[in-house]
Formats: structure tokens, sequence, C-alpha cells
């Protein structure tokens, strides 16, 4: 598993970006796959169907899911903002059944009477139609105030402008435009890129790429795609 996640990432030869995608057997996230996987990537967004029967879309389980790079590109006040949000979530969660039949008395807790009143601003918040375009400005704008939090506005331009993902080198945009399949052709197997990306490599070690690729072909490798993004135009299909 390890050998095959890891074959997306950054190295000196160029970065390829992967989203993998889990179906996960009756909704368990415990289960062995989605629990090594979990353990191996940078981050994971979790998909609810209880959300969406509920018409909320996108149907992220925001509580669920995680991102180990929050700390790397999120600023202080912005990371206090998202932590006060997960935080009345969680609240509203633990005590959603007490709330709903009536049991809850207002006033008994002050933290469950913040994640009544906040519950529906958040969920406003989160939902967003696939044709309604949200500026990380406002994305922010809208979070700090929710939390009462004002993020500073160089967080907001940080997050606007932050560096994006260098290039591939010019030789490795060049193979990952060749071995685009076309239909009805079996995608190329991981090797053929590596003998495609280094002109100088010697015809031996390109015929022992050729040997591996013909015997993986019915693997399943055509399930696994990886998509070069950080090069126009540039596509690998492993």
């Amino acid at each position: 598993m390890p050998k095959l996640l890891e074959r997306s990432g950054t190295s000196d030869k160029g970065s390829i970006t992967g989203i993998y995608t889990i179906l996960v057997d009756g909704d368990d996230m415990d289960e062995p796959v989605a629990d090594t996987v979990r353990g191996i990537l940078d981050g994971h967004i979790v998909l609810s169907r209880k959300l969406a029967q509920a018409y909320h879309s996108p149907a992220i389980d925001v509580l669920k899911s995680v991102s180990r790079l929050t700390g790397a590109v999120s600023g202080a006040e912005t990371k206090k903002a998202m932590g006060y949000a997960r935080k009345v979530m969680a609240t509203w969660e633990e005590n959603e059944d007490m709330v709903t039949i009536g049991a809850y008395v207002k006033g008994s807790s002050a933290a469950v009477d913040e994640a009544i009143e906040k519950r529906q601003p958040i969920e406003d918040f989160l939902m967003q139609a696939v044709d309604d375009p949200a500026p990380i400005s406002d994305t922010l704008g809208r979070l700090g105030a929710i939390a009462g939090i004002a993020v500073p506005p160089e967080e907001v331009a940080a997050a606007q402008t932050r560096k994006a993902p260098r290039a591939l080198k010019p030789e490795l945009a060049g193979a990952a435009q060749g071995p685009m399949r076309q239909k009805g052709q079996r995608s190329p197997a991981p090797w053929r890129l590596k003998a495609t990306a280094h002109p100088e490599t010697t015809s031996r070690r390109q015929a022992t790429a050729r040997r591996k690729a013909t015997r993986s072909q019915g693997a399943g490798f055509e399930a696994l795609c990886l998509q070069a993004r950080e090069a126009p135009g540039a596509q690998v299909l492993l």
C-alpha cells in the first residue's frame, strides 16, 4: 500500500498530485484499507451518506476530515477560527439527540447554547452549489464572522497568493503528454513514463521497461490514475 500511494508527491524530477477514492464498506472508517490509507496520506476528505441524503452539498463530514498540512498553509487567526468552528460542531453532534427530542433545557450549558445558536450559520457556510464560486477572501471573512475572530488582511493575502507547486521539468512535461491513451486502448504502465522521460536511457533499460509494462497491463493499473496538474496540458495515467 505505501509503495502504491507514495508514487505521488514531489521529487527532483517533478511532482504528481494524486486523489485516491475509497468506497468504505458499511461506512466503517476503521476498516483495514481505509485505516491504512489514512495513516499514509497527507489528509483525507470523508463524504457522508447522511449529509447527502439531507441534501447537504458538498456532503463532507468536516469532523472526520483531516489535513496534515493545515499548520503549514494557514495563519494563526485562521487556525483559531477553524478550531472554533470544529469545536462548536463537535458539541452539537454530541448533544443533537437531546436537543431534538426536547430533553435539553436552555441555559443548562453555555457551550450547548452556543452550539445551538451557531449551528445554522455554520451549516450555511459549509453548503455550496456546484456553480457557486467561493473566493478565499470571502471564505475566511465568513469563517471569521462565525467565530468572532478577525482574520488579518495579511493572512488573507497570503492565502490568495500562496506559492503553487513547481511545474514539471520540460522533459517530464513532454513525456507526460506522450503516454495518454486513446479510446479503446489500455493505460500505459508506470514504467513506460520512466523510460520515456529520460532520453539517455539505454535500449536495454527501455526493453526491460517494456517487458514489465506488458506483464502489468492486466493487473488493474487502469483504475489508478494520477494527473500531473502542474504542467499545463500535461496528464499522466498510471
